[in-house]
């Protein structure tokens, strides 16, 4: 049996403000886990990425550090 629901954003962020601190982070990590918050994340490509910089001046140096780190970063891994 399931029940369903519509609730506000106000409605949802008020049962929120009520977990203890430990629920809380549960209600946290299971978004993370479930990739609920970068749903609407449509990452830029990394080599479009890349050129806007390196086309704004930056040293070469940094452009290829910024671009290691983004190839370890989670949105830009994929």
């Amino acid at each position: 049996m399931s029940i369903t629901m519509e609730l506000s954003i106000r409605d949802v962020i008020s049962l929120i403000k009520k977990l203890p601190p430990d629920e809380l982070e549960k209600v946290k990590d299971a978004i993370i886990k479930q990739e609920l918050y970068f749903q609407q994340y449509q990452p830029k490509p990394l080599s479009g990425l890349v050129s806007d910089f390196r086309g704004s001046g930056y040293s070469t140096e940094f452009v290829k550090d910024l671009e290691n780190g983004l190839k370890k970063s989670s949105p830009h891994a994929r």
